[in-house]
């Protein structure tokens, strides 16, 4: 959240103080970096909208396209931004919005 205001900063380390104590966030952050799910992603068998931030810090855009690339007939949408956690106040948000509704609206005719 690169662009955060100082309620949004103050909110969000409060709820990261909430998930535990910061040495059991240190190691589940490193347990889950070390998880590779690469080889299952041809099995998923759900729609699947991959939405990723270019200039996301947290996880390189990289990732979000292999997401994509892997999962069969899943849809990708990336945004011009670099945050990893969005508030309404980004540019791309009405963006964001939109994909996941299209996403998310029934298809005709079925």
């Amino acid at each position: 959240m690169p662009n955060a205001t100082t309620e949004e900063a103050a909110w969000f380390n409060e709820f990261q103080r909430a998930c535990g104590p910061a040495e059991n966030i240190a190691l589940f952050r490193e347990v889950f970096d070390s998880i590779d799910m690469s080889e299952e992603l041809p099995q998923v068998s759900c729609p699947t909208l991959v939405v990723h931030c270019v200039g996301d810090a947290v996880a390189p855009i990289a990732e979000g396209k292999l997401l994509a690339a892997r999962i069969p007939g899943a849809q990708i949408v990336t945004l011009n931004s670099d945050s990893h956690m969005m508030t309404d106040r980004d540019p791309e948000f009405s963006r964001l919005l939109g994909a996941i509704r299209r996403f998310m609206a029934p298809v005709s005719g079925n």
